[in-house]
């Protein structure tokens, strides 16, 4: 569903591919990993799903009928790719996937990449062979859970820092702030960080800014009329963050 889900679940899909398993993915169509995995070079089946508006009773009912509705469809695929397991990486993708193994009687692997379980993984929680948490969350505990951390993909370890300056234009010596509210992005981190240190002096440093795509033509708009915009880098979107990250001091 979102890229705090689909870009850990591909630093695994990674790691298992190199070991000699084949990986293939459930997604939602019409969400981020509908792009990501393929490009990664998986493939992928998809369900139709849509997340819960708690806000919204008549949307969240809607939401709930279809996940519903996907758990004997993703029961179909499963079956079809032979799996030997499944692993949930969080997202609501991951509640009929998850109990559709269960009813396959696959093993299920459930990941965690965030400071508290999503909704899927507090459904199947109890469910689940294993669970591994990226970290300890007060609570969850029990001789199927484990905390491994956060995947962290080949892209952000393997990062060379002079190659990743050189794309943004930073200097070897120069300082650079790293500046990101998620995948979505966060619109107060978005408008506060182009105000602080575009719109007004007194920066010295360089911005690698990834603003997510909601907000980025209204923040490219802004950088665009700023007094103070050089060395500022705009990103819409970065998938892996290895460069990102590689350039960054902070």
């Amino acid at each position: 569903g979102t890229a705090g889900h689909v870009v850990p679940a591909l630093a695994i899909a990674d790691e298992l591919r190199d070991k000699g398993a084949v990986v293939s993915f459930l997604g939602a169509r019409g969400r981020l990993e509908e792009e990501l995995v393929p490009q990664a070079g998986y493939e992928i089946d998809l369900l139709d799903l849509s997340g819960i508006d708690r806000k919204n009773p008549l949307k969240a009912a809607r939401a709930l009928a279809q996940a519903a509705a996907a758990i004997p469809r993703a029961r179909k695929l499963i079956r079809a790719r032979q799996a030997d397991a499944v692993l949930g990486g969080g997202g609501f993708v991951a509640g009929p996937a998850g109990v559709a193994a269960r009813r396959l009687k696959l093993p299920l692997v459930l990941t965690e990449a965030d400071r508290h379980l999503g909704l899927a993984n507090r459904m199947l929680a109890c469910r689940a062979d294993w669970l591994c948490l990226a970290f300890e969350i007060e609570g969850v505990e029990g001789p199927q859970v484990s905390v491994t951390g956060r995947p962290v993909g080949k892209a952000v370890l393997n990062a060379d820092r002079a190659r990743a300056r050189e794309r943004f234009g930073i200097g070897a010596e120069d300082r650079c702030l790293l500046v990101m509210g998620g995948s979505q992005g966060a619109r107060s981190i978005n408008l506060a960080a182009v105000e602080a240190l575009a719109e007004r002096p007194g920066r010295n440093f360089d911005v690698i800014h990834v603003s997510g795509s909601r907000d980025f033509e209204s923040v490219r708009e802004r950088l665009e009329a700023a007094p103070h915009r050089a060395g500022y880098n705009l990103l819409e979107y970065e998938p892996d963050l290895g460069d990102a990250l590689a350039a960054a001091d902070l």
